[in-house]
């Protein structure tokens, strides 16, 4: 007698696997389509302009604010179909590559859409006058160590950063430490922006390396640059975007070119 089991396991094994296919479909159907990653981006742009975005583009979108790193596995894993990125991506890639080594990174595609600039938040005590780029830069590599040593008040400074995979502090890594990882004595690292924005609030000494967004709503003071350390905002789709996706992509990059600043 022939033994029909294999094919039966066969068939349920694809029925399950078709199963798992049009769940995950009916997840992005009802839900729109998901977005997820920077919370710079998400803070300066879906957040306050989510509305406007989905009328212009036709989608409705599920917008999830997490970290540029976070985003992208996401992407990655199937997990989201678009990603929010603050930093290029040629700069977070290393970052991603050691939580998910196999990852398809050669499928990934890039759309700047805006650009706005990092933010350099002090305690409201801290009575520093801006510094030059060559300054800011002694701090961000641990040659300054004192606030006195700027022309402000005779404490340790304390920088204060989101933990690997924050767009900002990418950013702010390749301007000015060659993209090698900002480490110095007394750093504080958190687990996002608005932790850092907190430990500010509270240490006198802190440096706070954080997205323009968080700081003006908190009312941060910030120290002064020479000049301004920009940032770059990406949307990032695997392979070409479909129609739907590039409706999201011109329709953010439209209202990213009216409202950021």
């Amino acid at each position: 007698m022939i033994n029909h089991r294999p094919v039966r396991f066969l068939k349920s094994g694809i029925a399950a696997i078709l199963l798992l296919s049009t769940t995950t479909f009916n997840v992005f159907s009802n839900e729109g389509i998901v977005v997820q990653g920077s919370s710079t981006v998400s803070s300066r742009l879906f957040v306050p302009f989510k509305a406007v975005i989905e009328e212009k583009s036709g989608q409705k979108l599920a917008v999830t604010s997490s970290k540029s790193s976070a985003g992208l596995i996401a992407l990655l894993e199937g997990q989201a179909q678009i990603a929010m990125m603050s930093s290029p991506l040629e700069e977070e890639i290393p970052n991603v590559k050691k939580i998910l080594p196999a990852g398809d990174f050669a499928s990934l595609k890039a759309f700047e859409i805006g650009r706005t600039r990092a933010a350099f938040a002090i305690h409201s005590k801290n009575t520093t006058k801006p510094v030059s780029m060559a300054q800011l830069r002694d701090i961000l590599t641990g040659k300054i160590t004192n606030w006195k040593d700027v022309g402000g008040p005779d404490m340790p400074i304390r920088l204060v950063v989101v933990r690997q995979g924050g767009g900002v502090l990418s950013t702010v890594e390749a301007q000015m430490n060659g993209g090698k990882d900002i480490d110095v004595p007394n750093m504080i690292k958190v687990n996002n922006g608005s932790q850092v924005i907190k430990v500010v609030q509270q240490e006198e000494g802190a440096l706070g390396i954080a997205q323009l967004g968080l700081v003006t709503e908190a009312k941060l003071p910030e120290l002064g640059t020479e000049k301004p350390i920009e940032q770059r905002l990406f949307l990032i789709t695997k392979n070409t975007p479909a129609a739907s996706l590039q409706k999201v992509i011109e329709a953010a990059r439209e209202v990213a070119s009216r409202e950021l600043r």
